[in-house]
């Protein structure tokens, strides 16, 4: 079993659209299932502050890792990592 994991292209956007979906028809509770239009994902490509890996299986997205800096004071940074 190989599953490579790679940074998100712009390529995998659609793909990740079906795989969001299938996980929200099976009632899957993960924070993803609400990024409903390849808008919002293709987003995190252009975004400096994300940094979105994909794993591959069988030349099928299997899983998503997606984190976020937020810049700003030191205090009041906030940063943010979700893995599906």
């Amino acid at each position: 079993m190989d599953i490579i994991f790679r940074e998100l292209q712009y390529e995998d956007v659609s793909y990740i659209l079906k795989f969001f979906r299938e996980l929200k028809d099976e009632n899957a509770e993960v924070s993803f299932v609400d990024y409903d239009t390849e808008e919002k994902i293709s987003s995190w490509v252009e975004g400096s502050d994300n940094f979105v890996y994909v794993a591959e299986y069988e030349g099928k997205i299997a899983g998503v890792f997606k984190a976020r800096r937020e810049k700003g004071d030191i205090k009041e940074e906030k940063h943010s990592a979700f893995l599906t």
